[in-house]
């Protein structure tokens, strides 16, 4: 589904409106939240792309990611999507940071949660080849080919979190 998000500049300001599909294809900036979900053994729930994605094809990323709509704050896109995707409420969530990812296919900025999720995650397998519940020590030693570009920037940014 083709959605109307915010077109930024570099500082997070809105500069126009435009569909999800234009701002990929013409590579504009847009806001995106990256997901990192921990369970209750601190645990992060690593998912692989699926060979049919378009970008990042079988290689591991954020465990859940969205786009933010031109209407909502990064916090609405969390909670709207938490309870459309996944069905879940009141859970409790870690803002990490917000960064500005300059690909040469895709720009954007992105705000990093960590969530606490104790519930059973069902993901589509059309998007995802695998997903499992991994451990941070194990996940930072993973060779960096293993990763999209903007998942390795979230890994270091929950450094933190893992080593406190």
């Amino acid at each position: 589904m083709d959605e109307l998000i915010d077109i930024v500049n570099k500082k997070d300001e809105v500069i126009s409106k435009n569909l999800k599909t234009v701002a990929h294809s013409d590579i504009l900036i847009h806001r995106t939240v990256h997901w990192v979900v921990v369970n209750k053994d601190n645990q992060i729930f690593l998912v692989k792309r699926s060979l049919n994605r378009e970008k990042g094809a079988w290689l591991f990323d954020a465990s859940i990611w969205w786009h933010v709509l031109s209407w909502e704050t990064y916090m609405e896109a969390i909670i709207r999507e938490g309870e459309e995707e996944l069905g879940i409420k009141n859970w409790k969530y870690i803002f990490v940071c917000k960064y500005f990812s300059d690909h040469p296919r895709m720009k954007h900025i992105c705000s990093v949660f960590i969530i606490n999720f104790l519930w059973n995650i069902k993901l589509d397998p059309r998007e995802f080849d695998s997903w499992e519940w991994i451990d941070y020590r194990d996940i930072i030693s993973f060779p960096s080919e293993c990763f999209t570009p903007d998942y390795l920037i979230t890994l270091d940014s929950i450094r933190n979190f893992f080593n406190s």
